[in-house]
């Protein structure tokens, strides 16, 4: 979600990329690897632990979203497909 949520508006800046290699176990794999992945469907979403995790999962998201101060629409949107995704309620 968060590489998903950093590369939304089309490129991962700076800061973006600094916030993840922090948040990264580079066993994992290189930024450029891990760019590769595909998507997550909203099925993978789904299958998430219900609850708390989901909602620190989609916080996590909305914060590389502004690790850049700059909210894209197309992070805005994003968002809301991650939300509903993991089924929370936007209330």
């Amino acid at each position: 979600m968060l590489v998903e949520i950093a590369m939304a508006d089309g490129q991962m800046t700076r800061s973006e990329r600094e916030w993840l290699m922090m948040l990264f176990n580079p066993e994992y794999g290189t930024m450029e690897q891990i760019v590769q992945h595909p998507k997550l469907s909203s099925a993978e979403l789904a299958n998430t632990s219900s609850g708390g995790t989901r909602t620190t999962l989609l916080m996590l998201a909305w914060a590389v979203a502004l690790c850049d101060e700059d909210l894209a629409q197309t992070e805005q949107i994003k968002l809301q497909e991650f939300g509903r995704g993991l089924q929370l309620s936007s209330q």
